[in-house]
């Protein structure tokens, strides 16, 4: 996909940042998650949720850690499978397509991924009504990728919402300003801390 296309397409559906200190960021996703699933229970089609994390590493450790909290379970780790029910590991390295076959089918609920295993959710793109960045993109072009490719998803009855945990960390930085300015020209909400860390930024910069 074209950035363009990616700009285009990750304003159609609705953005939300919650900035968090680094050590709440795994509760903050199973918050997340618990909340979407408990707005959406009543609904005859479940809402597919994409959680994306920037390695493998950090995806295969998320899964295990949300079924402690009994919101989703684990299916699959890298080389081995087990099997329990709500989530799945996103891994396609050895042909595996047992999470996506899952997830089109509804089996899983909730899948965990990298952008570099997310474009094999292709052809069910349309089933995902919340995109949750549990990893901030390392720019904001790749953040609109993210929403683009997958942030028209949702059915015509349910607008999609992307989702995105923001931790004020080295890495994060130099992205809130420009996060900041995509979420103004989208008439979306700009929490104060975000603001503020964009403020700090800036001012470093100009000096």
């Amino acid at each position: 996909r074209s950035r363009a296309t990616g700009d285009a397409v990750a304003c159609k559906a609705s953005h939300r940042v919650v900035v968090v200190p680094v050590e709440d960021r795994r509760a903050t996703l199973i918050k997340i998650v618990q909340a979407i699933q408990m707005r959406e229970s009543s609904h005859r089609q479940k809402s597919r949720i994409l959680v994306l994390a920037n390695d493998f590493h950090t995806a295969k450790v998320l899964v295990p850690a949300l079924a402690t909290r009994k919101t989703v379970s684990r299916i699959r780790g890298k080389g081995r499978m087990t099997e329990a029910k709500g989530v799945a590991l996103l891994d396609t390295s050895d042909g595996n397509t047992s999470g996506v076959d899952g997830f089109k089918s509804g089996k899983y609920q909730v899948l965990v991924s990298t952008d570099s295993d997310v474009s094999n959710l292709w052809d069910s793109r349309h089933l995902i009504s919340t995109v949750v960045n549990y990893d901030f993109p390392a720019h904001l072009g790749l953040y609109t990728n993210r929403a683009g490719y997958m942030g028209y998803c949702g059915d015509a009855a349910r607008k999609c919402e992307v989702i995105s945990i923001f931790t004020p960390s080295k890495a994060n930085l130099l992205q809130a300003p420009h996060l900041v300015q995509f979420l103004k020209e989208n008439g979306e909400e700009v929490p104060d801390d975000l603001q503020d860390i964009a403020n700090l930024v800036v001012s470093a910069v100009d000096e």
